[in-house]
């Protein structure tokens, strides 16, 4: 996840349930305005919702030491693709190999405002 802002960013940014485990910018110690975040699809909270998909609550708290009004709440929500099955067509491949495989891919994140 990218973030940027307009000017120097010097607060803090993590996971709202996950928090004080799971902080993913303490800009009291780097001051920049972007940041790349990896918020993990497994631990810090992320869980599953009602749709099925993957989400967390990220917190953009402007000062590292208080909580303000102007701080940010953003649900994180991870889309899967859809699961694409492939059959095994080794019968019609000849000497070729064709294994059957399912995977899923992720599509991206839809980003809300949650306050």
């Amino acid at each position: 996840l990218s973030i940027r802002f307009e000017d120097p960013f010097h607060g803090i940014i993590y996971s709202e349930k996950g928090f004080p485990n799971c902080i993913y910018v303490n800009a009291s110690i780097l001051s920049q305005t972007s940041y790349t975040i990896k918020v993990p699809l497994d631990g810090c909270e992320t869980a599953y919702n009602t749709d099925g998909h993957l989400e967390n609550a990220i917190v953009i708290q402007e000062s590292s030491s208080r909580v303000s009004e102007s701080d940010k709440k953003y649900l994180l929500t991870c889309i899967p693709a859809s699961t694409t099955v492939r059959q095994d067509v080794s019968q019609l491949c000849g000497k070729y190999r064709c294994p059957a495989r399912s995977r899923r891919r992720l599509t991206g994140f839809l980003l809300t405002q949650n306050w």
